[in-house]
């Protein structure tokens, strides 16, 4: 039986020893390099992850079953200069949504300190059609000086969950809340209605 384990900057696959002792495992391969946070489409055929290029931006790749990788961010103009990371597959296999993250050289900070998926610092969420030519911004949250973090969609598809920060201040990383909206498309264009904020009860800071 073989498993995937998400690293930093490295995908595994795992290997267990037989089925009667299923959770011994035997060996440790790498599958891809320099990539993390992988998601499946519905069918289990095809899989996203992300990992930084030679300019040190992270992009949106696609790996087939036969091995081969496709990025579906690289060439996205206006999300040039951009990480772009995250992403997670629509229940449908045609869309997916993912994290686009502008350089914060204002804040003092390298790029890739704030390309963690725990920061996310002005960061927005895209949608992107898997033919890689459609593609559309849903939130807006950069321009206030916020962040989202952790796109998931519902198990039909019309819901879309995340989490946004509220404030910087509050513990190490600020407060957060989590927003669920309605998704779907209108003349063509993909949309996001109807948000509810959801905020946890108020209490001291665990980080």
């Amino acid at each position: 039986m073989t498993r995937l384990l998400t690293i930093p900057l490295v995908l595994l696959s795992v290997t267990a020893l037989a089925a009667e002792e299923p959770d011994l495992v035997q060996r440790f391969e790498p599958l891809i390099e320099r990539a993390a946070r992988p998601s499946w489409d519905p069918q289990g055929e095809l899989m996203l992850f992300d990992r930084p290029g030679e300019d040190g931006l992270y992009d949106v790749h696609l790996r087939f079953a036969t091995g081969a990788d496709r990025c579906l961010t690289c060439e996205l103009y206006e999300l040039r200069g951009h990480h772009n990371f995250n992403a997670r597959w629509h229940p449908s296999g045609d869309l997916l949504v993912f994290q686009s993250q502008e350089r914060g050289k204002r804040l003092g900070l390298g790029s890739l300190e704030l390309a963690t998926p725990e920061r996310s610092v002005h960061s927005d969420l895209w949608v992107l059609h898997v033919n890689g030519r459609d593609y559309w911004q849903i939130t807006r949250a950069a321009e206030q000086g916020s962040a989202v973090l952790d796109p998931r969609f519902s198990w039909e598809g019309e819901q879309l969950a995340w989490s946004q920060r509220l404030a910087s201040k509050g513990g190490r990383w600020g407060e957060w809340q989590i927003v669920v909206a309605r998704f779907g498309f209108k003349r063509g264009v993909v949309r996001i209605t109807r948000p509810r904020r959801l905020e946890p009860a108020s209490r001291p800071s665990l980080l």
